[in-house]
């Protein structure tokens, strides 16, 4: 959305192209001037067809598709031409298992995109080593942060606990079993004025279906008797509130794609 507006701002012509149909974005991208197209298709192949033709009619000298399946929409919309240019990206490799049909094709198609952009170092090395054939044409472009942001509040009571804050999705990837441990181990080191506060969605599918690692965390807590010491809230619509109510960041992830914590 940002690089969207962005480039509108700058005079260049953008448009968007939802092929999954409407999205909660799609107003918001609207009010800022930015051109927002819709559509369903079933198939992969008819999905194919539907950005061609929407390439064919807005003739853009660049796509860029946004995460795998839509990058390799756009290589497979595009052709054997070496024109629109094609940018694809890819946010993580960690959340696909070596097998998976979904990586191994992208990871091939994007051999006909000019450019692949990522997000983190770990993410390029990762890219790198699955498919040699990206070496010498993969970016890391970091996502952008406004420190201001995320200054903790400096009115803390001094008889107040010590905040920790941990941000993600409760999944085995962003390691919260391991968070719940590394608290048990402080409190059995004697450290009890602490508490952790973790936000962000129960499991993958949303709060009302909590992943299976979420039950495990709270049973390993409940063993723990770390009530006191641990609590996952869901998700949080004002995040940077929520950090600037810590003294501390904890970032225990395992692997990050399109880290915004």
């Amino acid at each position: 959305m940002r690089l969207a507006s962005a480039l509108n701002l700058r005079g260049f012509l953008v448009e968007i192209w939802c092929y999954g149909g409407a999205t909660a974005l799609d107003d918001e991208l609207r009010a800022q001037g930015v051109v927002v197209r819709n559509g369903c298709a079933g198939s992969q192949w008819a999905k194919v067809k539907m950005i061609r033709a929407w390439a064919a009619a807005f003739k853009p000298d660049l796509m860029h598709g946004f995460m795998k399946r839509a990058s390799s929409l756009a290589v497979l919309a595009r052709g054997f031409s070496r024109r629109p240019i094609v940018i694809g990206s890819d946010l993580s490799t960690a959340t696909y298992g070596k097998r998976d049909f979904t990586l191994w094709s992208s990871l091939v198609l994007f051999a006909f995109a000019q450019r692949i952009s990522t997000q983190t170092e770990l993410n390029r090395q990762s890219l790198h080593r699955l498919a040699p054939w990206l070496r010498g044409k993969t970016s890391v472009i970091r996502n952008g942060l406004d420190l201001r942001d995320f200054v903790p509040a400096d009115d803390f009571p001094p008889e107040a606990p010590f905040r920790f804050v941990s941000v993600g999705t409760v999944y085995a990837i962003k390691n919260p079993l391991r968070m719940v441990e590394a608290v048990a181990l402080l409190v059995e080191r004697g450290c009890r004025n602490f508490v952790l506060d973790w936000y962000g969605r129960l499991g993958l599918a949303g709060d009302d279906q909590p992943s299976e690692c979420y039950m495990q965390c709270m049973q390993k807590v409940k063993e723990l008797g770390l009530e006191p010491y641990v609590c996952f809230h869901g998700e949080c619509a004002q995040i940077s509130e929520a950090y600037r109510s810590a003294h501390g960041l904890i970032h225990p992830s395992g692997q990050e794609g399109f880290p915004n914590a």
